[in-house]
């Protein structure tokens, strides 16, 4: 396999339904592009939802760091890039590099993911097949987060959510898309008033499923920075912590 087969290419023209009150691309458009390109690649690669789930395993999503330069207004083309830049026993790291029709940068990420056993929900070793797929001489997208998410923050309950079925995606849990969508929905007013996210920061912790209770909390809006919180109400459990900047 040669390193063009290791890097993805897909283009998304922004749609109405995904433009926000100001007039351009939400930020839970840009992650939905990027889902489907690290899908489609995964599919190109052997390693589809499909193919692994004969296997009994599936890809879990566990932390996500994303840098916004520009969002897209209504129409536009979005051209992703992703590639696996990493590669571990357990861990496979894919960053992304979103940019306009002109070539100009849009956005850039990168995250982590597991391989589940859908028998137990555990993580399970990376196929032998899938080690030699990383590309470790391509420059990263992102640097890794500089330090892990803590829910250790005074939180103020935003809302509450109980999750639907149209949350849900194809390994019976809530899509990784949804827990960012509630975490953005927690901010402020007052602070998204003539400032754009900059950049988000989150770790999945733990999966929810239909019919969960959600409390979603957020923490110090100081300096333009929101720390976020989804628990479920139930157990108290912590499902995922973020996040977000505002410039």
């Amino acid at each position: 396999m040669n390193g063009d087969e290791r890097v993805w290419r897909s283009s998304y023209p922004v749609r109405t339904d995904e433009i926000g009150i100001g007039g351009a691309a939400a930020a839970t458009a840009l992650l939905s592009y990027m889902q489907d390109a690290a899908a489609q690649h995964a599919r190109a690669l052997g390693f589809s939802l499909g193919r692994l789930a004969q296997d009994g395993l599936s890809w879990v999503l566990v932390r996500m760091r994303i840098r916004f330069v520009r969002f897209p207004a209504w129409g536009e083309c979005v051209q992703v890039e992703t590639w696996p830049s990493r590669i571990e026993r357990l861990l496979a790291r894919r960053d992304f590099l979103l940019r306009g029709a002109a070539g100009e940068e849009l956005a850039r990420a990168t995250s982590n993911w597991l391989m589940m056993r859908l028998s137990n929900r555990r993580p399970a070793r990376l196929p032998q097949g899938f080690l030699g797929m990383a590309l470790p001489d391509r420059p990263p997208a992102l640097d890794p987060a500089p330090e892990e998410l803590s829910r250790n923050f005074p939180a103020e309950e935003a809302f509450g959510v109980q999750t639907r079925l149209s949350d849900c995606d194809v390994n019976r849990h809530v899509n990784h898309i949804r827990y960012v969508e509630w975490m953005l929905e927690a901010v402020p007013p007052d602070l998204r008033q003539g400032r754009q996210l900059a950049e988000m920061d989150v770790g999945f912790r733990a999966e929810s499923v239909f019919g969960d209770a959600i409390d979603c909390k957020r923490g110090s809006a100081d300096s333009g920075e929101v720390l976020h919180l989804l628990q479920r109400r139930s157990d108290g459990k912590a499902l995922a912590l973020g996040r977000s900047t505002w410039v």
